[in-house]
């Protein structure tokens, strides 16, 4: 991960060999979850949210320390995020990688963010002290039978399709084996660089590539 912080004139292609694969569990929390890499963290984000959810870049964020979904009760389910973070305007952000198909990951991911956003209120508080939640899932399986290898997911109005009921909570899956398979990879566009790092098997010229960019 060392290589991925530092500037790119630092890259090593020998310190390539033997590359751990970038969404194990450890190794991704690792360059996404800690202060030392945060700028990996703010690219990410950028390149998932602006232009879609967000009309202007992601510049500071704070990775929270607290992972853990505490049980309400003693027979509480108990959950731990992957990468949990928090906007200058309080938006919490989730960030889950799954290996491994699950056949639960809507509810999984629907619960995290729901834990979350309830999380954001104490008794007492008014109603609109809640802040946003946003939950991004990165799986590597394919999970959906649309075409697009990224899609997200907004309270909607049944009628009105195209207007939201509520923006306070958000949920993203992207699918790294479809956008591999079927997408044109553009070296322009941000989210395409990030999920062809996430690629285990890139050839050595383009992670170094990548990197540089």
């Amino acid at each position: 991960m060392q290589l991925l912080c530092e500037k790119s004139d630092n890259y090593d292609t020998r310190e390539k060999t033997g590359r751990l694969n970038p969404l194990n569990d450890f190794v991704f929390k690792q360059y996404m979850g800690t202060e030392e890499c945060k700028v990996c963290l703010l690219s990410f984000l950028n390149a998932v949210l602006y232009g879609t959810t967000l009309e202007e870049k992601i510049t500071q964020v704070e990775i929270m320390k607290n992972l853990e979904l505490s049980k309400k009760t003693p027979e509480g389910k108990f959950s731990r995020l992957d990468v949990r973070a928090s906007l200058q305007n309080g938006t919490q952000i989730n960030i889950e990688v799954q290996l491994l198909r699950d056949g639960d990951m809507v509810l999984r991911s629907q619960y995290y963010n729901g834990r979350m956003f309830v999380s954001g209120i104490n008794s007492g508080d008014e109603y609109d002290s809640l802040n946003k939640v946003i939950s991004i899932n990165i799986l590597d399986y394919d999970l959906h039978d649309y075409p697009e290898f990224h899609i997200s997911s907004h309270f909607r109005i049944d009628q009105y399709p195209d207007r939201l009921l509520s923006e306070s909570q958000e949920i993203h899956f992207i699918e790294l084996k479809k956008f591999l398979r079927g997408t044109r990879f553009d070296r322009n566009n941000a989210l395409h660089r990030w999920l062809k790092f996430f690629d285990r098997n890139l050839r050595e010229d383009e992670l170094k590539e990548l990197i540089q960019m």
